[in-house]
């Protein structure tokens, strides 16, 4: 009698054992096919490395030239993927002066000056993409959340009123909490466990960074997390230079001359401002060398000199100005387009002559004013570049000739965060991601020293 009980117990338990089983296959049979068929929103909720519908197509553009999905393409795989969105059939007579369509070609055109990528998908470096986007004009602008994951006193919440911005339907937080509401988020590094909320399955992830590649090295975050960059390379979405020369449209020439003697009541020759006094590119090994044929004067904490800089003033530029006609305006780092203040507001706006160590001389050539630095790659050794100081201290109308651009432009504030306001509200237009945020970031970017005891782009 007990064991027929037994038996009857166990075979119960292995009805139950089927039953749950047969349900469980059936269920994941069932929701397999449902994600097979998931719509456009939801698939980006299980794929949000990827923000947009190509994340299913990515395979079929192994072959594209850059980073970037080019217009054609995303076109292209959202109306394979899904009917129900089509970002680019729908219309867009309330944002801009006029309806864009992504199949009028030059309404391509418009689109990728925006953007930096050309129609072959092909990364571009411009200029003009900046201040292309600076005049963006919206008939209508929705209203985005933008939450900046960082301290930043430029991007506050009411940075949008200070900078008078054209596109000024943006509100920016630095409150987290508000992460799961934002249209996009501006952070330094992506965590990787972060997923975009469920509410918001295009939020735009900005990737925000204003040191070079050889002292951030590495980007956190999951591949194809990353839709846009803002960094001071020229080919980020958005460009974020430390200062941008723009020639005025009225001037079409050099002036013959510089409009008075930059070298008069000059006593000194060359000043360094520097407090570290290492960095990844050998640049106080240049100097010590450079010192042997030539008067530097090096002032903070790798030299003996001081100079009082503060909210009264700088004492440090006013010095420059008047005594010094060379200012080493030496970067800890030979990166692409990494180009600092020491640069725009130390040298170029203190009627002094920048000699330049740091980013490539074309990346120079780009944003500064013609013939208004001199780039120790320009020379064989520090002996040469000392020879040629002294050449232009003996000689006041060869050392003006680098001052010949003085009243032909001026630096203008490129606006961050107007330009970030405008773009969100284009975003869907141009549904983009990078594939592999730290490669972007870091491969062929920087150049170390070699045989030499410092850097070169030679």
């Amino acid at each position: 009698m007990i064991s027929n009980k037994r038996g009857m117990r166990l075979m119960v338990l292995y009805v139950i054992i089927f039953a749950l089983t047969s349900t469980f296959f059936m269920w994941y049979s069932i929701d397999h096919l449902r994600m097979r068929q998931i719509p456009h929103q939801s698939m980006t909720q299980i794929q949000p490395s990827c923000n947009c519908t190509t994340c299913s197509k990515d395979k079929n553009l192994g072959n594209a030239k850059s980073d970037f999905q080019s217009v054609r393409e995303v076109a292209k795989s959202l109306k394979v993927v899904t009917n129900e969105i089509d970002y680019f059939t729908q219309s867009k007579s309330t944002m801009f002066d006029r309806s864009l369509s992504i199949y009028d070609p030059e309404d391509q055109n418009i689109l990728q000056t925006l953007f930096p990528i050309d129609e072959n998908g092909v990364e571009t470096y411009s200029k003009n993409r900046l201040l292309n986007q600076l005049n963006v004009r919206l008939k209508h602008a929705e209203p985005k959340l933008i939450l900046v994951n960082f301290y930043d006193n430029h991007l506050t919440a009411s940075a949008i009123h200070n900078n008078v911005c054209p596109v000024d339907n943006c509100q920016l937080t630095s409150d987290k909490k508000q992460f799961r509401n934002a249209d996009a988020v501006i952070s330094h590094q992506i965590p990787k466990r972060i997923r975009r909320p469920v509410q918001k399955p295009d939020q735009i992830w900005i990737y925000h960074q204003l040191e070079s590649p050889a002292t951030i090295p590495y980007i956190t975050g999951n591949k194809g997390s990353v839709n846009w960059t803002a960094t001071f390379r020229s080919d980020s979405v958005l460009p974020t230079p430390y200062g941008l020369f723009i020639r005025h449209d009225h001037v079409n020439e050099m002036p013959l001359k510089a409009d008075k003697n930059y070298a008069f009541g000059k006593t000194k020759i060359a000043a360094w401002f520097v407090s570290n006094c290492g960095g990844f590119n050998g640049r106080m090994a240049y100097v010590k060398e450079l010192q042997k044929y030539i008067k530097i004067d090096i002032y903070g904490f790798c030299g003996p000199l001081t100079c009082k800089r503060g909210l009264g003033g700088d004492k440090c530029l006013e010095i420059l100005r008047s005594d010094y006609k060379f200012y080493l305006s030496f970067e800890n780092s030979n990166c692409r387009d990494y180009i600092t203040e020491k640069f725009f507001h130390n040298a170029l706006q203190h009627d002094v002559i920048p000699i330049v160590m740091g980013a490539h001389p074309d990346d120079y050539k780009r944003v500064a004013p013609p013939n208004s630095f001199i780039h120790v790659d320009e020379f064989n050794s520090p002996r040469q570049l000392a020879e040629y100081m002294h050449i232009l201290d003996n000689n006041d109308d060869l050392y003006n000739e680098y001052f010949r651009w003085k009243g032909t432009g001026e630096f203008i504030n490129t606006k961050f965060v107007c330009r970030v306001c405008a773009m969100v509200q284009i975003a869907s237009i141009f549904p983009m991601w990078y594939r592999d945020i730290s490669q972007w970031w870091t491969e062929e970017q920087c150049v170390r020293p070699d045989q030499f005891k410092w850097s070169t782009w030679r």
